[in-house]
């Protein structure tokens, strides 16, 4: 028998199975670890045991939804106004029943909460759990290769709020442009790196610290604001 509970800690370890148990797909680090969940979820300020639930059968965990919550408009606490199901996972062999009763548990959660808005996914800034371990390098919502993820949340009300565009590039093969226009900006800009930029608010806090960031500037020969930026971070 199936039964359901917060988050315990001893359960890292068969979390991160039933992480590796899922079907191959783009969008999802793999090989997850203890390690990555403690480090990019669990230690995060925001993180709420109760708001991650498992489904347990005898001791053996099969499953789990993680529910949390965005930030104020100013960035500098956080709001239940919105909330947002970050993770919805269970083994291969578990009965499909389960996920639906862990998504209602975890709306239930978010709803005792206060949230007015149910969302799924997550994209930023709506976007506290899972960040660079799924989606790519920003969340993305569900995306349209988590076929499984994609069909709960539409039997279960869930509509298309806007639609995210994931674009990658085979360094292989890169080359960098050389033109005209290109030789102009060289000429009037200057290149400045910035390791470690400190973040703007409390919300971009929690999001980035495990992060190593590197910022790419370009400004005006003559002096003045930067004219363009590029973040990258390691993921």
């Amino acid at each position: 028998m199936v039964q359901y509970r917060a988050f315990r800690n001893t359960d890292p370890p068969q979390l991160a199975e039933v992480w590796r148990s899922q079907t191959a797909q783009r969008g999802l680090m793999q090989p997850m670890s203890m390690a990555v969940l403690e480090r990019f979820v669990f230690s995060k300020p925001t993180f709420d045991r109760q708001g991650l639930i498992v489904a347990v059968e005898g001791d053996k965990v099969v499953g789990f939804v993680h529910a949390g919550f965005g930030p104020a408009p100013d960035q500098s606490t956080l709001s239940t106004e919105f909330g947002v199901t970050c993770a919805l996972m269970h083994r291969a062999e578990t009965d499909p029943a389960v996920a639906a009763e862990l998504l209602a548990r975890g709306e239930q959660y978010l709803r005792s909460s206060g949230c007015k808005t149910l969302c799924a996914g997550g994209s930023y800034p709506l976007s506290p759990f899972y960040y660079g371990l799924y989606g790519g390098s920003e969340l993305s919502g569900v995306l349209d290769s988590d076929a499984s993820a994609q069909t709960i949340f539409c039997e279960h009300g869930y509509k298309e709020a806007k639609r995210s565009l994931v674009l990658d590039r085979d360094l292989a093969t890169f080359r960098p442009v050389v033109d005209r226009q290109q030789m102009q900006i060289r000429r009037h800009t200057t290149f400045e790196t910035v390791v470690d930029p400190p973040t703007t608010t409390w919300w971009e806090a929690c999001i980035f610290e495990p992060f190593d960031r590197t910022q790419f500037l370009l400004r005006p020969r003559e002096g003045g604001a930067a004219a363009a930026a590029v973040n990258f971070w390691t993921m």
